[in-house]
């Protein structure tokens, strides 16, 4: 699967809450044991790296990717962060400005 692939794949599974947005509290990397990606749903390799990581929030289970899809998934979900803060930032300065006039 390309990387583009992948990308578009972990930003619906963002938008759509099958993958966190908020970060992790813990990361480690263990040798895979027929583990699926949770980013690209592609079996991880017994040769291959498993990022595990341990959500913020409970009650939400832990993720396990490839190296390169937890690479992916938090350049996204940041691109995701920055989207929200300057859409707030906006609200708030329409807001204020509405208050004024």
């Amino acid at each position: 699967m390309d990387i583009g692939t992948i990308r578009l794949a972990i930003r619906q599974k963002i938008e759509s809450g099958h993958l966190p947005l908020e970060g992790t509290t813990k990361i480690w990397g263990i040798p895979a044991a027929d583990q699926t990606c949770d980013g690209c749903d592609m079996a991880i390799a017994r040769n291959q790296l498993v990022i595990d990581g341990m959500a913020r929030l409970p009650r939400r289970k832990a993720i396990q990717l490839h190296l390169r899809c937890f690479e992916i998934w938090a350049q996204e979900r940041c691109s995701f962060l920055r989207i929200r803060d300057v859409s707030r930032v906006g609200v708030l300065a329409d807001s204020e400005s509405g208050r004024l006039g």
